[in-house]
């Protein structure tokens, strides 16, 4: 806690000197890693792979499409029963993951929760959507043909990186779909 307290102080000073850092990433004593801002604040930094897809691992684009009438609160999406982010309307996660058995949930529920077995290599293209009920809607998880995924997400955006949760399982991408 030392180090990093000394380190914080000495990069505050390169903040105020320099005038031009408007962020810094240090790691503290336990390996995890924070952004300092020049105004003093810091907040944990979510690991973000920016390489290119391997074929070692799953890859997986979750997207959400702008729909009347729904609101645009961010939906909460769970792997296993552990939350991994949060999707808003006209956003889309990328993600890496290992191969196996997984179960998505949307709001951490059972109904339109998706099975999925990745594969190495595979890609896969999850669209989030509302379904009407006799009194409320809904929303589920389905698979779609990846053509449809490139067109509906040609104007989205990333999701927050506040929204990606901390996972050892899931490898977070800016990547979209070609």
């Amino acid at each position: 806690m030392k180090t990093l307290l000394v380190t914080i102080l000495i990069l505050t000073s390169s903040f105020i000197t320099l005038g031009q850092t408007k962020e810094i990433v240090a790691t503290t004593d336990d390996g995890k890693k924070v952004i300092l801002s020049s105004d003093g604040t810091w907040k944990y930094k979510i690991e973000v792979n920016s390489e290119k897809v391997t074929g070692e691992l799953a890859t997986f684009y979750f997207y959400r499409v702008r729909e009347p009438g729904a609101f645009n609160n961010p939906l909460s999406i769970s792997l296993d029963g552990k939350e991994i982010f949060e999707i808003a309307q006209d956003t889309y996660a990328a993600f890496q993951i290992k191969p196996g058995k997984y179960l998505f949930k949307m709001r951490n529920k059972d109904r339109g929760a998706l099975p999925i077995e990745a594969e190495a290599g595979k890609t896969y293209y999850v669209l989030s959507s509302r379904v009407a009920g006799a009194l409320l809607a809904s929303y589920i998880l389905s698979e779609v043909p990846k053509d449809q995924a490139v067109l509906q997400m040609k104007r989205m955006e990333v999701i927050k990186e506040g929204w990606q949760k901390k996972s050892d399982i899931v490898s977070f991408t800016k990547e979209k779909p070609e």
